[in-house]
């Protein structure tokens, strides 16, 4: 089972917000109302309100969604209790787009757990994934004397820094 649905089930009180840093940033068309917060956080946004409260169904549903759009989860550095899910993108994320821009996504962010990978059987050379990889640590290799033309490679020192869990 995935982190973020462990995460989500968990949760007392789920609410979604929309991403203050897309909000502010409005460098692309990603969809706003993605990011969760949960129990105090999630309170506290229906109070305001900021935030429109959610079931557990609903909350996956916008995990799915997020992830339909390339975007990124991202967990507080923390064991428990989790505070909230982003779900970030390279050109929207304060955070991420200042990093990136300046080369110090490594000293901004924890290293992570996850480990991106490519599925071999399922990699059609399609290039989906270049497209998708917010750190353009994708590439596209010519593979000779086979039916496939190209295959999709990953380098690690892109993202071995972010917690990415891919479905390519």
């Amino acid at each position: 089972m995935r982190i973020h649905v462990k995460i989500i089930q968990g949760a007392k009180k789920i609410a979604v917000v929309d991403c203050a840093c897309r909000r502010t940033m409005m460098n692309c068309d990603h969809p706003l109302d993605v990011c969760l917060h949960f129990d105090q956080r999630a309170e506290f946004a229906i109070s305001r309100p900021s935030g429109k409260k959610l079931s557990v169904d609903e909350a996956l549903a916008v995990l799915d969604y997020a992830e339909e759009k390339g975007l990124l989860p991202s967990v507080d550095n923390v064991t428990s209790p989790f505070g909230a899910i982003c779900f970030c993108c390279a050109s929207g994320c304060v955070v991420i787009n200042s990093a990136m821009r300046y080369g110090t996504l490594t000293k901004q962010l924890a290293k992570s757990r996850f480990q991106a990978e490519i599925n071999d059987s399922a990699c059609t050379g399609c290039q989906i994934c270049v497209k998708r990889c917010q750190f353009g640590a994708i590439t596209m290799e010519s593979i000779p004397s086979t039916k496939k033309k190209l295959k999709a490679r990953i380098d690690l020192e892109n993202v071995g820094m972010w917690a990415v869990h891919s479905k390519v």
